[in-house]
């Protein structure tokens, strides 16, 4: 039995594929990860696990409400399904359906009513779209609430913890903050300034006479509480991963 406070993963019906795809519910309670188009939630308190089938290819986005009462999955491919489960019923409450492919992102808004998703349309632009979903553990519906196209390129878009209706989004050279005002996203790109570009390692070529450039491209969003409105973003740079804590310089009010 593991310390109190810890735990181990196991599944029982197929291997992990993944770890970096573990989320866990804010109670602490939870943990749920893929298992190739199966989603596992196991219970940290009593050790006993259950399995959500309905998706139909691999999973790779999971997403627990603030509350923990709903967890939100999408899968690969074309057409890719996001679903929304009921924790404690273990039942499919909503299946959403927007972009054509390349799911990128999701998450739950901080009052657990709304989810937003990142993937691409059948021309191949980002789009970002929206849905209400306050409804769905009482038996009602979830309508697309918005539905955004936009030329930035998105990897990553998260509700503001800090100011309602707010999304921020990330993905090269972009970073861009959103308000969702009468049905549409009014938007403001970050002034990245020196991060625009970023040095390439040096390579062991004798011919090469200057450095070389390539454009940033931010993968993730995390919010940091306690330091006023900062943010955390993570660069990558392949093969290199890079940490960068920016502050006040990424905050606006839209």
């Amino acid at each position: 039995m593991p310390p109190r406070g810890e735990f181990i993963l196991f599944s029982n019906c197929l291997p992990i594929l993944n770890l970096c795809f573990v989320n866990r519910a804010p109670d602490g309670r939870r943990v749920a990860y893929p298992v190739n188009s199966v989603v596992a939630m196991h219970d940290t308190r009593d050790g006993t696990q259950t399995h959500l089938f309905g998706h139909t290819e691999r999973v790779h986005l999971l997403c627990f409400g603030r509350d923990g009462r709903v967890l939100v999955t999408g899968q690969r491919g074309r057409h890719p399904v996001i679903k929304v489960w009921d924790v404690e019923t273990g039942q499919c409450v909503a299946t959403l359906y927007a972009h054509a492919s390349g799911l990128k992102s999701l998450d739950v808004s901080p009052d657990g009513t709304a989810v937003v998703a990142a993937g691409t349309d059948t021309s191949g632009r980002q789009m970002i779209a929206v849905w209400d979903i306050g409804a769905v553990t009482h038996g009602g519906f979830a309508p697309m609430t918005l539905r955004h196209r936009t030329d930035y390129h998105v990897n990553c878009v998260r509700f503001s913890p800090f100011e309602e209706d707010h999304l921020v989004t990330c993905g090269k050279n972009s970073i861009r903050t959103y308000r969702l005002r009468k049905g549409q996203l009014r938007g403001c790109s970050v002034d990245l300034g020196d991060l625009r570009l970023s040095k390439l390692a040096p390579k062991t070529n004798q011919f090469q006479k200057k450095d070389e450039f390539e454009l940033n491209d931010f993968t993730v969003v995390a919010f940091e509480i306690g330091y006023g409105l900062a943010v955390s973003l993570f660069l990558f740079l392949f093969p290199y991963i890079w940490a960068i804590r920016m502050t006040s310089c990424f905050v606006y009010r839209i």
